[in-house]
This record gives structure tokens, sequence and C-alpha cells, in this order.
């Protein structure tokens, strides 16, 4: 049961933290946000540099889980019209910033977790209570938790194969390095004391270029095959939006390299200042343009995508724990370029800002994933031993329709029938209002078309059989069928969503990795069906949580562990 005074408290605590924060400024907002942001890539290139222990270790520490909740909530709070007013852009940073920057990103950390946690009450995944004054009790509530984390882990499958398809690309490149290296030496310096100034290549270029596309490849992200590249968006295909953010990913890994080059060669040099830079758009426009052979115009609409405003602040920075934007205006007409916000998640900001920006593209072209969706399926069942339906097949019941099968495959050699239901929906994030959205559509769908088609299996087995004779499943005979719910980004929830167990529940990359595995079964469809069920994040335990204390003001916050439940 809610203590209401719970949640009375940590609002109040949230209301009191903002206004502290702020208060605290000495100058305008913007000085604010350039430091925090230079807080933020400080610490992502601490993090960058650790070795694999030490970075699963400070990935459990307070001090990445304040950074994780308070670096964007306390961008949210510094970002105004200032950002957007005539003025300088560029303050050194110093000992006294720094430090005001890092007690702010963590005292807003504090707020973003008391966000998360009234988030988590209010639709159903945490239980608050006060057991004596002057401490919170969070608490799981009851139901599977950690579904989605489990789920989530699936996306390797990606970085795995890309790790085979682009190894001798890597290898070149890595072959290249040191000579890469020599170059930049020579043409990086110090700038006004303080800051840093270099220049490139053709070769330099080359190389940090295949470096953003190896990165992009191996730092999945759904945002990068949100669309078929030739989806537009404003009159630019989606490919080139693509293509942008790559080249994009090279600049900064080039940058981090000039950076850390100079700061080898002038150790009294700090990282901050010449990390995170500001720029002129105009440049950015100008070198995106060469970059990709595009117009200026296209350029700036491009970049356009990739830059936070006081105008599209609030669709960007509502829910907790997001990620750093890559761009974050700084005056009229500069930016300040994040390294943590390029190098985190920067398509699914491009991707978030397409659809505010242009809402009726973004319908047509959502439009046309299920023909991509389906085609990616059938690419998995090549040869001609399988009949694939290139359209939906509409089961009737007395001419009406009553439901569609988005993707059918059929095996002439075993009798096996799959059919499925295609769900593409856009990831949630860390956003609990838009997850309750999405799950409550998914399941609903998704559940009512198990019950439809199963329906029409057991009252007239030979409705879907004749519709698949009618594709090409001439002199064949239905030995089994079996449902899947395919879902691309999510297929599996926390809490107590109820799943029909009459279909296999599946997430796409969950498909491509039991896919792999069950290739050359002589009966791949079963398999699959098989392997989805036995391997539902329903049924996997996420990795214990210790129980943790988290400090706000005068009262403390005690969170269950996660394996209690």
């Amino acid at each position: 049961m809610t203590d209401f005074s719970a949640l009375d408290i940590l609002r109040d605590y949230i209301r009191q933290g903002e206004n502290r924060v702020l208060a605290n400024l000495p100058y305008e907002r913007r000085w604010g946000l350039l430091e925090i942001v230079r807080a933020a890539d400080h610490y992502f290139i601490h993090c960058l540099g650790l070795n694999e222990e030490d970075r699963e270790e400070e990935m459990q520490s307070e001090r990445r889980h304040l950074h994780r909740y308070g670096q964007c909530k306390a961008i949210s709070l510094f970002v105004d019209q200032s950002c957007i007013a005539v003025g300088p852009s560029l303050s050194r940073s110093v000992r006294a910033t720094q430090e005001w920057a890092e007690a702010v990103i963590q005292n807003c950390g504090r707020l973003g977790s008391c966000e998360m946690l009234i988030e988590l009450h209010k639709y159903g995944l945490m239980d608050l209570s006060m057991p004596s004054p002057g401490v919170i009790h969070a608490k799981t509530a009851d139901g599977q938790v950690g579904v989605e984390y489990v789920e989530a882990s699936e996306f390797r499958i990606f970085k795995d194969l890309a790790a085979e398809i682009d190894g001798r690309l890597r290898e070149q490149n890595a072959s290249a390095e040191s000579n890469i290296t020599d170059q930049m030496s020579l043409l990086v310096s110090p700038w006004r004391e303080h800051f840093i100034q270099y220049q490139a290549s053709p070769d330099i270029d080359a190389y940090f270029q295949t470096q953003g596309l190896l990165w992009a490849r191996g730092h999945y992200e759904p945002g990068q095959d949100a669309f078929q590249p030739h989806a537009t968006f404003g009159g630019v295909p989606f490919a080139l939006y693509k293509n942008a953010v790559v080249e994009v990913l090279g600049w900064a890994l080039k940058h981090i390299g000039f950076c850390k080059i100079l700061i080898a060669k002038y150790p009294n040099l700090d990282l901050r200042n010449v990390l995170t830079v500001t720029m002129a758009e105009t440049c950015l426009w100008d070198w995106l343009s060469a970059a990709l052979d595009i117009t200026t115009d296209e350029a700036s609409q491009i970049m356009g995508t990739l830059k936070l405003t006081p105008n599209n602040k609030e669709a960007h920075l509502l829910a907790p724990a997001v990620n750093v934007p890559p761009f974050l205006n700084i005056n009229s007409d500069t930016v300040v370029h994040s390294i943590a916000g390029t190098l985190s998640r920067p398509f699914d900001f491009m991707v978030a800002e397409l659809q505010r920006q242009y809402p009726r593209d973004w319908d047509y072209a959502v439009n046309e994933r299920e023909d991509y969706f389906r085609n990616e399926l059938y690419n998995l069942f090549p040869t001609q031993r399988f009949i694939k339906p290139l359209k939906p097949l509409k089961l009737k019941n007395e001419d009406k329709i009553t439901t569609d099968i988005d993707a059918v495959v059929f095996d002439t050699a075993t009798g096996t029938l799959g059919l499925f239901q295609l769900k593409w929906q856009d990831p949630f994030g860390t956003s609990m209002r838009k997850r309750n959205s999405k799950m409550m559509n998914f399941l609903d769908e998704a559940n009512r078309w198990i019950s439809v088609v199963s329906s029409s299996l057991s009252d007239n087995p030979k409705t879907i059989e004749d519709l698949v004779v009618g594709h090409g499943g001439n002199d064949t005979v239905v030995r089994k069928t079996h449902l899947f719910v395919l879902g691309r980004h999510f297929s599996h929830f926390s809490g107590e969503a109820l799943q029909d167990s009459r279909a296999a529940w599946g997430l796409w990359p969950q498909l491509l990795r039991s896919f792999r595995e069950s290739y050359k079964s002589s009966d791949p469809i079963t398999c699959l069906y098989e392997m989805l069920q036995s391997r539902s994040p329903l049924l996997r335990t996420p990795s214990a949580i210790e129980s943790y204390e988290l400090q706000i003001g005068k009262c403390r916050i005690v969170f269950d562990p996660v394996a209690a439940h």
C-alpha cells in the first residue's frame, strides 16, 4: 500500500531542489549549460577509458547512477531562451566551475531518481511506503520484474554480427592507426592557451569516416533501421539522415583523437576545455555538405534533427535518465557539440526529432514498415522449399474480415506452417508513460489476434490451409501450425502483463539469434517456435541487484533488490 506522504515528500524535494539549483547559478543559464555538457563529456571519456573490470564496477557506482539521472535533468533546467540569444558562447572551465557542475549533476541525479520513482509508482511498477519518519521504502511491485532489461540483452546479436562482418575492415583501419596518429600529431596545437585547434587531411578524414561507420554498426541503436532508406522527411531521404549521423560519429572520434594527442603534448591543459567545443552552425553545414556531397540547405535541415533547442527540449527531456543530445544551441548561431551525446544514442534522438518535425512524412513512412519487416523475415527462409505470400492474408468470417495475418511461412518439406503478427512500435526508452501506452496497444492487439486465429484454426482448420494453397501451396498438407507474435523492439513487459501462451512471443533480434542456431534443423519453424518459448524473458531472472540507499535531503530512500521477486 502506498503511503501518500512518500509521494508528497518526493514531489516537494523535486520542486525545492530545482529552485536551489537555479538559485546557485552566478551567470545566465547558457553558461551553466556549457559546464554541464563539459562535465557529462568528461565523465563519458573517463568511463570509455576504463578497462572492462573497472568499467563494470563504475556502472554499479552511485556516481554513475547520479550521472545517468542527473545529466539531462540538469540540461533541462539550463536550456532557456538565452541559448538562442546573441552573445558569447565560449568560456574557460576552471576548478570552481567544474566542481559546481559536478555538484549540479549529482543533485539533479537525485531529483531525476525521485521523478523515476514517481513514474514507476504511477504505472504500477513500484510500491512506496514510509515505515519510519525520514525513510522511504521503494519496493518493486508484484509480478515479473526486469523483463525489459533481459529482453534488451538480445540486441547484442547485432554487435556480434557486426564483429563478424566488419572484422577485415577493423583490421585494416587498425593497421593504419599508428600512421594516422603520427599525422595528427603534426596538425594539432593549443588555441588561446586553453583550447584546441587542428586541421585534418584526406587520409585522416577517411580513417575516421570508417571509424564512425564501425562505431555505428558495433553500437546498434533501433533508430538505425527505423525506416527504409528511400523514405523521405522534408524531402530528404532517410538514408542521408543516417549517413549524416555516421559522419558526425566520425567527427566525434576524430576530435577525441586530437584531444588525446594534445593533452599528451601539453599535460597542463584541462581536458574539459579541449574536449567539449562550440561551433558555428554554418561551419557544420559546410562540413556536412562537403562530406556527403549535398546542398547546404539539406545539411542544415539534417543537422536540425540532431540539435536540442529551447523549443524542442520538452519533447526530448521529459523522461528521466535520457541521453545527452548530440548538439545543443548555446547562442543564436552556435552549438555546443557533446561527445557523450554523439557517441551514446544519436540515431534515437534524430528519429524522435524526425517524428516531431515531419509528422505527415512520419505517418507515411510508418505505413511502409510492415512490408519492410515481412521481407526481412522472409529473407531468413530463402529456398523454394518455403511458401511465403508477399502480402498479408485476410481471415474472413462470412465475407467479413476478422483479422490480417501479417506474414506466413509454410515449409513444404515438413508441412509446418508459421503464422506471424508483426509489431513494429518505436522504442519507449525510459518513459513510463510511453511504455504503458505501447504495452497496452501491443498486448491488446496481439492477444486479440491470437484468439481470432486460434478460433479459426479450431473451427475450420481448412480455412488457412486453403489460403496457403491459393498462394502456391498446391498438393501440400498442413500438418502443424505455430503462431508467432514478433516485436521489432519489444514483446515482453514487467509487471502483471498477460500474454496468450498459444503463440510464441519474440523479439526480432531474438529471432535472428535463434534462427542462426536452428538453421540446420530439419523443421526450422517448429524449432524457432520452441526456442522462443523456452527462452522467454519471463523465464529468465535478471541479475540480482543488491539493496541500496539514496540520500535526498533529510530523507533516505531504501531500494529493494530485484532478486526478491
